[in-house]
């Protein structure tokens, strides 16, 4: 019986050795990473950071985090924690809590949500697949309006070589913060030609098994391929389908599912099509050159560029 006493606590202090050189040495990689980005001209800072979690995870918490690359966005956190298992490095799960701030130039995107959250895989040394959910969050921008979701879970799985992705998105829009879910959604499938998928500067391509916005009045759908040129324009065609479009876009507005900003050009455009197709449930190719949305000879707009710097 003392053998097995004597070999429990030669265990526990191991163990508890093990944990205590890990944390610590997870706190002298954090600190490293932020002089580095330092040292490149970024601002990056915390209030207070701290690595917990004995005795199986190593979960490190960082309180009023701002980060902001030199010539890129600023994105601040009240919280965010990074946590892991001792025994599979490999897996991240990330945490966010209290309204994050995203501004770039003029532009500045506000999200409040429950229970964000990610995680992410690597196999091999390689990131192999992200997933994402929340409950409630809403989405501010400065310019556009807002957005509120009741839900939403997204997903990317390395599939078919290191550089293709499938992407999976769906979200069930609100009408405020606090409002429970209705039959409304959005739904995104697609593939991903990209080296870094989270980073929009590598996209390349995407091919769209379909992109809708539905609920119980009509749909509006798209698929098809797009590429990206070396200035982040898009080109390529574009299968535009609809059902009962009117009743779906002016629930959308009075509901404020969409952000106001969308409805008027989904209007005119539709509308097009609907007297083009006779009035019935319009569909079309749309057609993409250089970022150049035309319908035929119709020019409807223009995509804007993906960044590429």
């Amino acid at each position: 019986m003392k053998r097995l006493t004597l070999a429990v606590i030669l265990a526990a202090l191991l163990w508890s050795g093990l944990w205590v050189w890990q944390a610590r040495a997870l706190r002298a990689e954090i600190d490293t990473w932020f002089e580095a980005r330092r040292a490149e001209g970024w601002t990056a800072e915390a209030s207070e950071i701290a690595v917990r979690g004995f005795p199986n995870r190593l979960d490190a918490r960082f309180s009023d985090l701002v980060l902001a690359p030199e010539d890129g966005p600023r994105w601040q956190v009240p919280e965010l924690q990074v946590m892991r298992l001792v025994y599979r490095p490999n897996h991240l799960i990330v945490a966010a809590s209290g309204e994050q701030i995203v501004e770039r130039g003029g532009s500045t995107w506000r999200i409040d949500g429950e229970g964000l959250r990610a995680s992410a895989v690597w196999q091999e040394g390689r990131l192999d697949r992200v997933a994402a959910e929340s409950g409630a969050i809403s989405l501010a921008h400065n310019e556009a309006g807002s957005v509120h979701l009741a839900q939403m879970t997204a997903a990317l799985q390395s599939s078919g070589g290191p550089e293709m992705w499938r992407a999976a998105f769906n979200a069930y829009p609100a009408e405020s913060a606090d409002a429970a879910a209705t039959d409304a959604r959005v739904t995104l499938n697609a593939m991903l030609g990209t080296s870094d998928p989270t980073d929009p500067r590598t996209l390349r391509e995407i091919d769209l098994s379909t992109l809708e916005y539905a609920d119980g009045a009509g749909r509006v759908a798209l698929s098809g391929p797009l590429s990206f040129g070396s200035d982040g324009r898009a080109t390529g065609t574009l299968a535009l389908r609809a059902e009962d479009w009117e009743a779906l876009l002016e629930e959308a507005q009075e509901s404020g599912r969409l952000p106001a900003i969308l409805v008027p050009p989904l209007q005119n455009v539709l509308s097009v099509l609907g007297r083009i197709s006779g009035g019935g449930n319009p569909s079309a190719e749309l057609r993409i050159d250089d970022g150049r949305v035309r319908l035929g000879p119709l020019p409807l707009g223009r995509i804007p560029a993906l960044p590429r710097s």
